[in-house]
């Protein structure tokens, strides 16, 4: 339960970051793919999150490749293609170059990545472990309303 609290803190971390930078467009797009969405805890992470984005009208684009990195890796290509601003990713295998790469592509399109429940072999990519002190900032502050 708390892995799921620190990720919904992550996603919200990195939301409120481009709801605060000024961009021309006013929609956030979030792409989500987890490995399953048979596990509840992925359903419960994805509602927070789907919650968040109807709150402000933005887009979320949700993707569960049934354990399948082929797929996942596709469904990252997807969002870039989509434009999306935030990727959420529960990696199938956090081995896969293929997927790597894709994240990679991602991130160097301006991408922000929020890996949650698991860790990528290359997390170079990987805009979470930047926003911890935030994060914890952001527990503290929960913890004393």
């Amino acid at each position: 339960m708390i892995s799921a609290f620190i990720g919904v803190l992550a996603i919200v971390g990195v939301y409120w970051n481009y709801k605060m930078v000024p961009s021309n467009e006013n929609q956030v797009k979030i792409g989500a793919t987890y490995m399953t969405m048979n596990n509840d805890f992925y359903k419960v992470l994805n509602n927070e999150v789907e919650k968040i984005v109807e709150e402000n009208n933005d887009i979320l684009y949700t993707r569960a490749p049934a354990l399948d990195v082929d797929k996942q890796t596709q469904q990252v290509e997807s969002f870039i293609e989509k434009g999306v601003n935030i990727i959420i990713i529960n990696p199938v295998d956090a081995n896969s170059q293929k997927l790597i790469k894709a994240l990679k592509k991602a991130k160097k399109a301006g991408i922000k990545i929020v890996v949650v429940d698991s860790q990528l072999s290359d997390d170079s990519s990987v805009d979470t472990r930047r926003l911890y002190r935030i994060i914890i900032k952001l527990v503290f502050y929960a913890l004393k309303i």
